[in-house]
């Protein structure tokens, strides 16, 4: 919107441009991408009115030496340096002016405006960009992927580029821990970010760019590019030549995260990583052109170093506590991903292209497959992940969709081993890079899922080989549509490769656990896959499709897991909830799993029917039943919010409440026949309590409404709502109450252990909750019956202990208490000073804690006095 302002009225934004002084003034402090994508659209202003460009670069010069800041002032400057080219008669590559891009272009002539020039700026501009290759290491890695993305969208500037990044490289130090990292103020931080630094000149040496430029001379007439090459090719031989002793990082090197030197080298090690992982990209390229074996040998030995390297850090500083260093109090401060970088997701794609199919396998390769195949599988989950997590400045450079979608192909026939190499084949599934590969892939489909949300035919080309298989075998049949092969894909992952895992061999011991690490986590990444698939469907037939397939896997199945049974069932929780089920078959398979249950907790010897059912899943099967309980409640919750909305009480709003009332009748029925787990069997107490305070919460809502409508609707006594309000209180909620009136909350004080009496406080909240949740249900309901002279809403619960606020306090004990309470002498008042210095937060505390106890005892010795013995109706 903002561009089509500055587009279509330009003069006038123009004329008004001190209203932007101050916003400019203030621009480095804003967001990155919104402060760039703001500089962008007012760039054709900015070089009109030289005002604008000397408060901006006022800014910048002010905010560029905070490294906070780097990531939004750098892209800032690179803006300005962008609108500057090489002149066409200019041979010196040092003179420079200023030009405009095609937008500035358009929205300028529309006004008449002339193209000006100012070497000044441009010389301003240049001196700024050298001055931050000085400055702290964001800064300097926002130089280098600024220069890497100019290059590559304007080749004229790939020369100077070039030239910027290879004069600088002069000053690297030498690669030790001592020079490289820095201490200052106690953080530890990189000198130079040299994978950075590789890869943006990488990026400017690639085909696509120096194919359309000649070859830049420099004032001293050498050739830029060869000199770059040189330079990279020069860094190769060194990381291939020096071992982890050369470097200084060895196993006998000091890796304590508590001390600067154990931080530098641990900082240090990790850019090696990342060096490696850019020379490797490098390398790859290269033998991508000429399929030379000097290249296949070089990559060999880069692998080599960095998997000697990575062993050490395994070995002595395990990657699960990274995330602790520089955490530590009195240590020094240290940012681990300071050198991390992205590889290009098309190297990554060749690489599969060229060791995955059988019938590309590259001869050359043969030596180095596995290392090179399992080393891009690594770096691709951790692309994917960057994907998800946050922005890169090289996303687009990085992630172009196409390579992203082939990688996806390539990773899922690596995993189900379907069109591979025979080697490939013969990996079992609890291989780790299998692990990795689902993960990445499973990444890729969430992140394509949300940016073609409304597209999801660009998604489908992912596995559009298998589907043209697909189609083909069904002869004069119609191909599939986008939902068909949505569901097919979940098909194929829920009813073929998540059964492979449950079938998997379990070893003993440490190869036992890590297995079931490795399982956990792939069975993790296929749901993950499926619920990113189903937000692409929209249609209520697939819904139902995936939902009877699912529930076929667990009739057949035992998953011994509960991890895995769990994330299985959250799967089917989301399933259910989508489905319309207008024909009831979620809400029978749904009551024949909690039957089963109890049934298997009973010990009763007839068969179940779904075989996932287990005494050790009791816990993960009850969690699942009643968080479909709690779901589904809050949907009727905001039902009724909706109908509240509605300015006429007609007929509509009773359409809207017939279908919440009906929803909760399906609630009550679940919830009765998930009672006996409480009562008979003690599985899950808290949590079934707390259902029930939601079940109660949630009939309460159509309720209240209903009663404050009752004056201005006299015909709401005709309404099918309230026959149906009507038939689940007597039939199904008056049992409900019944049941759990006897037993939610019951426990004997006398027998219960030390650990158990530290829980009575968090048991009591939970049960006063429930208690009020349920007398306010009974006090609306009875106040709706009153109004409307309705006797189908006035029911009584058998049993009912609605005067006794906390029926589980022990009679005998409550007695004593109070005794003692009457003959106690009341105790002299200490003077101020002294209650001043003794009291302390804690006994505040105790004393509000007490007073509201012997508030509940006074209430429940009340409630004891009266006879409760016979049928009590409710108020």
């Amino acid at each position: 919107m903002l561009v089509e302002i500055v587009r279509t009225c330009t003069l006038y934004v123009l004329n008004n441009w001190r209203e932007l002084l101050f916003l400019f003034k203030y621009i480095c402090c804003i967001r990155r991408d919104v402060s760039v994508s703001l500089v962008r659209c007012f760039m054709p202003i900015i070089n009109h009115r030289p005002q604008l460009r000397e408060q901006l670069l006022l800014s910048i010069k002010g905010n560029i030496l905070d490294s906070r800041n780097a990531n939004a002032v750098v892209p800032l400057l690179m803006l300005i340096f962008r609108s500057f080219s090489k002149l066409p008669k200019v041979v010196a590559c040092s003179q420079l002016s200023q030009s405009f891009a095609t937008f500035s272009s358009q929205s300028l002539q529309a006004i008449g405006c002339k193209r000006k020039t100012d070497e000044t700026v441009c010389l301003e501009v240049v001196g700024l960009l050298k001055r931050c290759l000085s400055q702290w290491t964001p800064t300097k890695t926002a130089v280098y992927l600024g220069f890497a993305e100019e290059g590559r969208r304007n080749s004229a500037m790939t020369g100077q580029c070039l030239d910027f990044l290879v004069s600088h490289a002069a000053t690297v130090p030498e690669w030790k821990a001592e020079t490289m990292c820095i201490t200052s103020g106690g953080v530890v931080s990189l000198l130079e970010p040299l994978p950075q630094l590789v890869q943006a000149i990488q990026c400017l040496l690639c085909d696509e760019i120096t194919a359309d430029v000649t070859s830049t001379q420099t004032q001293v007439g050498a050739n830029v590019q060869k000199s770059a090459s040189d330079l990279i090719d020069s860094w190769v031989l060194k990381a291939c030549c020096e071992d982890v002793h050369d470097l200084g990082v060895d196993k006998l090197s000091e890796w304590n995260p508590t001390t600067s030197v154990g931080c530098a080298n641990l900082l240090f090690a990790r850019m090696m990583l990342n060096l490696y992982d850019a020379l490797v990209e490098y390398e790859w390229n290269k033998f991508r052109e000429s399929h030379s074996a000097t290249y296949v040998d070089r990559m060999t030995a880069l692998l080599g170093r960095r998997k000697e390297l990575d062993e050490v850090l395994q070995e002595k500083y395990l990657r699960r506590k990274e995330s602790k260093v520089g955490t530590i109090d009195g240590g020094p401060s240290v940012d681990l991903k300071q050198p991390d970088i992205l590889v290009n997701c098309s190297t990554i794609t060749q690489i599969f292209e060229n060791i995955i199919p059988p019938e590309l396998f590259a001869v050359e390769l043969d030596e180095i497959q596995c290392e090179l195949l399992d080393w891009a599988i690594d770096r691709v989950h951790f692309l994917t992940e960057s994907l998800l997590d946050a922005f890169h400045p090289l996303h687009s450079i990085f992630c172009a969709t196409g390579d992203l979608i082939s990688a996806a192909s390539f990773l899922l026939d690596y995993y189900a081993s379907t069109n591979c190499v025979d080697w490939i084949e013969a990996r079992n599934i609890t291989f780790p890079s299998k692990t990795k590969a689902l993960e990445a892939y499973a990444n890729i489909v969430q992140y394509l899922s949300t940016k073609y949300r409304s597209q999801p035919i660009k998604v489908l080309s992912i596995w559009k080989r298998s589907d043209l298989n697909i189609s083909s075998s069904r002869g004069g049949e119609k191909t599939l549509t986008t939902n068909g092969s949505l569901v097919r894909h979940c098909h194929m992952f829920i009813t073929k490769l998540f059964p492979a895992i449950l079938s998997v061999d379990h070893k003993e011991g440490e190869e036992r656990k890590s297995a079931g690490v490795l399982l956990e986590r792939q069975a993790k990444a296929m749901f993950k896959i499926c619920s990113a698939l189903i937000k692409l469907m929209d249609s209520q037939k697939c819904y139902i499709t995936m939902f009877k397939f699912t529930i076929g896997i667990l009739e057949k199945n035992v998953v011994t897991n509960n991890l895995i049974l769990r994330e299985l069932l959250k799967w089917l929780c989301n399933l259910a909830l989508k489905c319309m089920d207008t024909d009831n078959e979620v809400e029978k398979a749904i009551n024949t799993i909690a039957d089963d249950l109890v049934q298997v907790l009973s010990e009763e010897v007839d068969e179940c029917k779904y075989k996932f059912v287990e005494r050790a899943s009791k816990r993960t099967i009850c969690d699942f039943l009643a968080s479909l309980i709690d779901r589904s409640l809050i949907g009727v919750r905001a039902v009724i919010s909706f109908a509240g909305t509605f300015q006429t009480k007609d007929q509509r709003m009773d359409e809207a409440l017939t279908a919440a009332l009906t929803k909760c009748s399906h609630c009550c029925q679940m919830t009765s026949r998930l009672l006996p787990l409480h009562s008979q069997f003690a599985v899950e107490r808290e949590r079934l309590v707390q259902t029930l305070t939601a079940l109660f919460s949630a009939i309460q809502e159509p309720v209240d409404l209903m009663l404050s409508n009752v004056k201005s609707v006299p015909e709401m006594v005709e309404w099918k709502s309230l026959v149906i309000l009507s038939k689940l209180l007597k039939e199904k909620l008056q049992t409900i109450m019944a049941i759990a009136d006897e037993h939610v909350g019951t426990f004997n004080p006398d027998e219960m252990t030390n650990n158990r009496k530290k829980s009575i406080r968090k048991d009591e909240i939970i049960y006063v909750k429930y208690v009020r949740a349920r007398e306010a249900l009974q006090s609306q309901v009875l106040l709706m019956s009153e109004a409307l002279k309705e006797d189908r809403l006035n029911f009584q619960v058998k049993k009912n202990t609605i005067g006794m606020r906390d029926f589980r306090i022990n009679l005998n004990t409550l007695r004593t208490r109070v005794i003692q309470g009457g003959n106690d002498e009341p105790k002299k008042k200490k003077n101020k000073k002294q209650s001043q210095t003794m009291t302390s937060a804690d006994e505040v505390e105790n004393i509000r804690v007490n007073n509201e106890s012997d508030d509940v005892e006074n209430e429940s010795m009340v409630a004891c006095e009266n006879d409760t013995s016979e049928l009590s109706v409710v108020y």
